[in-house]
């Protein structure tokens, strides 16, 4: 996906959006 960004950046993007979907979900 997005290669260009650091891996942490990465992570805390996807564990910002798995966040939301627990909460939503």
């Amino acid at each position: 996906m997005a290669r260009g960004l650091p891996p942490l950046r990465v992570h805390n993007f996807v564990g910002t959006a798995l966040g939301a979907g627990m909460w939503f979900f």
